[in-house]
């Protein structure tokens, strides 16, 4: 199974995260994707944060609006974020997969996300959902591991 680097393309005249330098990116769509990336980049990286966002579309951009409106935040403030970050983006299906109550991503013990986005630190198992998403200072707080009010 081969799993790519991640690059985000929200506008074409934008910089995406794939282009910044510094933080490492990952992008996966099945749970064994994920349990790949964390196996293999746990040993090395002590901050490692997974987002499940809305699988993209044809225009490369996720169907859900909070998902897009995270990830362009995402790439203002990636320049900023600290090196040792590792950011596991997992598309948790289209809308009609997502909505299914049999989804993997909702059914899995080991990921149990109800909402999308879902930002998680994978060593602490804090997370943010859906609408705290939609709060950028508490995301970067988040990321840069202060505390969440």
């Amino acid at each position: 199974m081969r799993h790519d680097t991640f690059r985000i393309v929200l506008d074409r005249r934008k910089q995406t995260l794939a282009d910044i330098s510094g933080i490492i990116f990952k992008q996966v769509n099945t749970i064994d994707g994920l349990d790949y990336w964390i196996a293999k980049l746990q040993p090395q990286y002590q901050f490692i944060f997974v987002l499940y966002c809305g699988s993209r579309e044809r225009d490369g951009l996720s169907w859900c609006p909070q998902c897009r409106a995270l990830e362009e935040h995402l790439v203002e403030v990636a320049p900023t974020l600290p090196d040792d970050l590792v950011l596991i983006y997992v598309q948790v299906g289209t809308y009609e997969e997502w909505i299914d109550d049999k989804n993997a991503f909702r059914t899995s013990q080991s990921t149990h996300v109800q909402n999308v986005p879902t930002l998680v630190n994978f060593r602490t198992g804090q997370r943010l959902t859906e609408y705290e998403c939609s709060n950028f200072a508490n995301v970067d707080k988040f990321l840069y591991r202060l505390q969440v009010e």
